[in-house]
């Protein structure tokens, strides 16, 4: 099982370069970059639905969700 996640984890990386490779050509970087993100949200949103994953609850939860995005991107 750890071999498929490394194979996993390859195929995820080296697509993300490749893309990167492909896109600086015509796409500006930030849409290429906000594309990725949207793109990366769109499967992320379909896994968690398909899963039932429950949605943070309450203000204090979509802070912290909040925070962490925004950390996650300026750092």
């Amino acid at each position: 099982m750890k071999v498929f996640g490394y194979l996993a984890l390859c195929l995820i990386w080296g697509s993300t370069w490749l893309a990167i490779r492909v896109v600086v050509r015509d796409v500006a970087p930030l849409r290429a970059a906000a594309l990725r993100f949207l793109i990366a949200a769109a499967v992320l949103g379909v896994f968690a639905l398909a899963r039932r994953l429950p949605l943070p609850s309450g203000p204090a939860a979509w802070r912290g969700v909040l925070l962490l995005g925004v950390t996650m991107q300026a750092v």
